[in-house]
């Protein structure tokens, strides 16, 4: 609950009331303000008055709604963009970025390709992998793809455990090989 602005400030709001009950606990046992004294106050205050029986009824509700939330427990964290795998010794947490960077070193040991970008999808019984590549010309397309496909799906289970559901390739661009300038 505290995690929220809403949150936060209903637990501030909490906090300085509790504060201020408990200061005027303390100055009434000490015999500050006579106990007398207190009840007529209060007893003149209260009659007749509805918009203090009012506000006096929202802030109890308050108080009480404040102090049940507060005693509950929150939601569990996660980490953020995280893929959870479930062994017998506990969980394992591995970034999107980690399988990102493991998924493009898989592709960069191919020499007909001169630029990858990628993207990992997390699904409830793995991952999904999507490359963007920029190639060499006179490549073999289908051959390199399917080259790719294997290493990728290989090596990101061979080195996270975690299942590797498809591997998606989208050729962008092919590259032209600069020719050394003649001076």
């Amino acid at each position: 609950m505290k995690d929220t602005i809403v949150g936060r400030i209903i637990y501030y709001l909490f906090l300085i009331l509790v504060l201020l009950i408990s200061v005027c606990l303390f100055v009434f046992s000490i015999g500050v303000v006579p106990a007398n004294e207190i009840n007529s106050y209060i007893a003149s205050y209260y009659e007749g008055n509805w918009v203090v029986n009012l506000i006096t009824v929202v802030l109890a509700v308050f108080l009480f709604i404040a102090a049940i939330k507060l005693m509950l427990p929150g939601k569990k964290k996660t980490l953020s963009g995280a893929l959870v795998k479930n062994t017998e010794l506990g969980r394992i947490l591995v970034s999107i970025g980690t399988l990102n960077n493991i998924a493009q070193k898989a592709v960069r040991k191919f020499d007909e390709v001169k630029d990858v970008k990628s993207n990992i999808i997390s699904e409830i019984d793995g991952i999904s992998v999507q490359l963007k590549l920029m190639i060499m010309p006179d490549v073999v397309i289908p051959d390199l793809t399917k080259k790719i496909q294997d290493e990728v799906k290989d090596y990101i289970e061979g080195l996270s455990g975690i299942h590797v559901k498809e591997v998606q390739i989208f050729i962008d661009d092919l590259t032209h090989p600069q020719r050394p300038r003649v001076e």
